[in-house]
């Protein structure tokens, strides 16, 4: 587990300290203190990130010299999307970008909805931290999760729970609870 990934957990549980700190009223010298704090933790987290990166390009393998410019560009565009070449990969990869396309379409119309129907920006932020409370509890315990168990544990644990959800629903919105 790199450092960067153990300081992520450590970022959000500030930023939301802050907020909850900031509701309840309290001085600005406490939470001066934990800007502070999470300024520090984000300038190790950028130095971590920068010396992996920095040791992840000198470890690339050497491109051999090449005459012309298209060959440059070949031997670019093949380095680059050489694992699009894998149909299995390529129909993986466009999936992603359309699920995640589609998601954050239903984020900018859940927003608009809730706005619509309330007028209020209050309840427009309520729904953007209702939104976020899942992730920011769930990732914690899901990288917890994928550094403790085996692949496939944590596969078919999550292809439980996604089925569970699902026939929960599709028992939940016939019974009239959602529609009416």
């Amino acid at each position: 587990m790199t450092t960067t990934s153990r300081l992520l957990p450590l970022a959000t549980t500030l930023c939301v300290l802050m907020a909850g700190l900031a509701l309840a009223g309290v001085t600005a010298r406490i939470e001066l203190a934990l800007v502070a704090c999470l300024a520090v933790v984000v300038a190790v987290a950028v130095t971590t990130g920068v010396r992996e990166v920095t040791a992840a390009v000198d470890a690339m393998p050497v491109i051999p010299d090449v005459k012309t410019p298209q060959a440059v560009i070949r031997a670019w565009f093949h380095r680059t999307f050489g694992a699009l070449e894998d149909s299995n990969f390529r129909a993986f990869y466009l999936g992603n970008i359309m699920q995640f396309g589609s998601m954050q379409m239903q984020q900018v119309v859940r927003g608009y909805l809730v706005f619509h129907i309330t007028g209020s920006f209050v309840a427009l932020g309520t729904m953007a931290l209702a939104n976020a409370i899942p992730s920011l509890i769930g990732s914690p315990i899901g990288g917890v999760v994928a550094d403790r168990a085996t692949k496939r544990r944590s596969s078919r644990w999550g292809r439980r729970t996604t089925s569970s959800m699902r026939r929960y629903w599709w028992c939940w919105l016939p019974a009239g609870s959602v529609c009416t």
